[in-house]
């Protein structure tokens, strides 16, 4: 099965083969809406266009948008979109094995958990859980702001990078390993528990590795939350000499005390890690719906904003690498 046929069979809303599609040989009509359609699309090249990691899948999405008069045959556009599938997971993972890793874990989860009306339906039950995270990432918008002033100023980014660090690990990351932990049990047929927000992250972790779900490449940037506690608790400074900054985490009854010097890149680095999950689930959901604007006869709420979009200046964590 090709990805293009996985994401098909995947998506929520979609329903390729009713109505005026009868075939993957067929021919697609236009579609009545597809100046609203194409303004979305446009939108989503916009939003894959910022900075410089996803040129190629803003480039595919652009050529989808500019391609929704042609009434090209529907296989044609399936290994048309198979490819811009291939270009997204190619400029995610950028030869990073680490990468590759949690691409292939997250993307599984997610599809095998969208894959039937039934678990489509249970899914929603992680639609809160999106929304807190989005709003949440709204809140690391004026940090960045503030800091944007400081970007030839290492130490000063430094410091901006730790607060991003923090809010991060506590109001984005925190909620995307219960989404992957929710989607991993909706695709095995297994109950969500009711207190999933409650579970502390190692028993979260453990239950992940439960399911067979490497959850080390998802916590990867986490550091065991030693860096996210050194933070939290001011236990963080910066040598102006060795331009390290250093993080301190006490001693606890189950772990030893925490004491280790990043440089910016390599904390930089952490970060982005941390960021992963999350921002993967983020893009696989805008994929979907790119897809879905393409194939689907009918799609719900065309042409307006998406409940996921992180902020309007996508890309600005930027200035802290």
């Amino acid at each position: 099965m090709t990805r293009a046929s996985e994401f098909l069979k995947a998506a929520p809303a979609l329903r390729l083969m009713a109505g005026t599609l009868s075939s993957n040989s067929g021919r697609r009509l236009v579609w009545p809406d597809h100046e609203l359609r194409t303004q979305e699309l446009l939108e989503y090249a916009k939003y894959f266009g910022y900075g410089d990691d996803y040129l190629g899948t803003a480039e595919w999405v652009r050529y989808f948008a500019e391609s929704l008069t042609s009434t090209k045959s529907v296989r044609a556009l399936e290994l048309e979109f198979e490819e811009l599938g291939k270009c997204f997971q190619s400029e995610f993972e950028k030869g990073d094995s680490s990468r590759g890793i949690l691409y292939k874990v997250v993307r599984t989860a997610f599809l095998a958990s969208l894959s039937s009306p039934e678990k489509r339906e249970r899914v929603l039950v992680t639609l809160p859980m999106f929304e807190e995270a989005v709003a949440n990432s709204k809140n690391t918008e004026p940090i960045l702001q503030s800091f944007i002033r400081y970007k030839n100023d290492t130490k000063m980014r430094y410091y901006g990078m730790c607060l991003y660090y923090l809010f991060n690990s506590e109001g984005i990351f925190d909620v995307a390993t219960r989404i992957i932990y929710a989607m991993g049990l909706v695709a095995l047929e297994q109950e969500i528990p009711a207190n999933l927000s409650e579970l502390k992250w190692w028993k979260l972790k453990q239950r992940l590795l439960d399911l067979k779900i490497p959850a080390e490449v998802i916590y990867e940037g986490w550091v065991d939350g030693r860096i996210r506690n050194a933070i939290a608790h001011s236990r963080f400074s910066y040598d102006d000499e060795t331009k390290k900054m250093r993080f301190q985490d006490v001693q606890t009854r189950y772990q030893p005390a925490y004491d280790e010097s990043f440089t910016i890149f390599e904390f930089s680095k952490l970060a982005i890690k941390l960021d992963n999950p999350f921002h993967l689930i983020l893009n696989l959901l805008y994929i979907i719906r790119i897809m879905d604007l393409i194939f689907t006869p009918d799609v719900k709420d065309v042409g307006k904003k998406s409940i996921f979009k992180k902020w309007e200046k996508a890309g600005l964590e930027r200035i802290f690498e």
